[in-house]
């Protein structure tokens, strides 16, 4: 006599209808394949003749490709939400995109870049450019609002991997007459205080009237902005060797004024 299995129990049917219903939406296997399957299974045992109900799961189904040529790849959770893609060759991007629904983490070996919120941070032992002539910002890309360090950037100065060096020229410490120190208030400051330091324009006038060439002395430059408008700018850091020199010439002149008795 052959023996039929009886009626899967409510609770093993509810499993199943969930499995179908799943397999319907299209989350198992073919959207998903990292979820497992899993089948509502009936079996005898040898030993009592009874029948006895399991899950087996099964293992996933593997998708793979050679090429993708202006698709998505969804990425999904254990839960079969999605939590992020790949895209190639997107409408505003032609190159490969890698968009996270929330933060995303990216590591090799000891190095770790994590991006929570609107916040980036690098963990490694250094963060270097992969070449020497590397800028940290760009004018017409994007310059840094601010940048905060336990100490001074360290500047590169070894005699052997300079040329042509010289006293300061006269003119340049002329120069510096014409230069009007000014307090001022960036227009996309958030603190409303003062800063000090120069216009970049008066500068260059000043550069001009001794006849010192944007060409000759790396104190000035200029780029354009974000949306192409001229904007002139200055290395500060330039201007400490020319007030030296205008500070020696000066202690020359009190010295020389005090030996005559006119101190």
């Amino acid at each position: 006599m052959r023996v039929r299995p009886p009626t899967l129990p409510r609770y093993m049917s509810k499993i199943s209808t969930i499995c179908d219903g799943m397999r319907s939406c299209g989350v198992i296997p073919s959207v998903n394949p990292t979820v497992p399957t899993a089948d509502a299974v009936s079996y005898r045992q040898a030993d009592s003749g009874r029948f006895s109900y399991a899950l087996i799961k099964t293992a996933p189904p593997k998708n793979t490709a050679s090429t993708l040529r202006g698709g998505t790849i969804g990425i999904l959770n254990s839960y079969g939400a999605q939590i992020g893609y790949i895209t190639v060759g997107s409408s505003t991007m032609t190159g490969l995109q890698l968009i996270s629904g929330g933060n995303l983490y990216l590591a090799s070996g000891s190095c770790t870049i994590q991006m929570v919120n609107r916040d980036m941070s690098v963990s490694c032992n250094n963060f270097c450019p992969s070449g020497t002539a590397a800028n940290l910002g760009n004018s017409s890309l994007g310059m840094w609002q601010a940048v905060y360090s336990y100490t001074a950037e360290i500047q590169t100065s070894d005699e052997n991997i300079k040329h042509d060096i010289a006293e300061i020229p006269q003119k340049y410490i002329d120069m510096m007459d014409d230069i009007t120190p000014v307090i001022y208030k960036m227009d996309n400051g958030t603190s409303n205080r003062y800063h000090t330091g120069f216009i970049a324009q008066n500068v260059k006038s000043a550069m001009d009237a001794h006849g010192v060439s944007d060409l000759e002395l790396a104190a000035w430059c200029k780029d354009v902005d974000t949306e192409g408008n001229e904007l002139q700018m200055l290395r500060y850091v330039e201007f400490i060797a020319i007030l030296w020199a205008k500070i020696r010439q000066q202690e020359t002149r009190i010295k020389r004024l005090e030996e005559n008795g006119n101190g």
